[in-house]
């Protein structure tokens, strides 16, 4: 299957919220990554300082690329393993 992925570098931007509570950390997604189904949806992050939690409308840190912003899929799926690691666990 991946054959028929084709592949080319690009240059792109990766982008984090700020925690406006702390000024210290970054709003990362929960591991449980519960969703307020408003429209637009709306995910649930933590700081990874103070452990502040929002919901915003888009799931961080994301790619910017040619001015629009892109979401890493690992962060829209719904069924996650809370032991996995992955970009956004604490965990390591």
């Amino acid at each position: 299957m991946s054959e028929l992925i084709s592949r080319k570098e690009i240059t792109a931007i990766l982008k984090d919220m700020k925690c406006h509570k702390c000024k210290q950390g970054v709003f990362h997604p929960t591991v449980e990554l519960s969703v307020e189904n408003t429209n637009p949806k709306q995910w649930q992050h933590r700081c990874t300082s103070c452990k502040y939690e929002v919901y915003l409308t888009k799931v961080y840190p994301l790619i910017e690329y040619k001015e629009k912003d892109f979401m890493f899929a690992d962060s829209l799926r719904f069924e996650r393993n809370p032991n996995e690691v992955s970009l956004h666990s604490t965990k390591t």
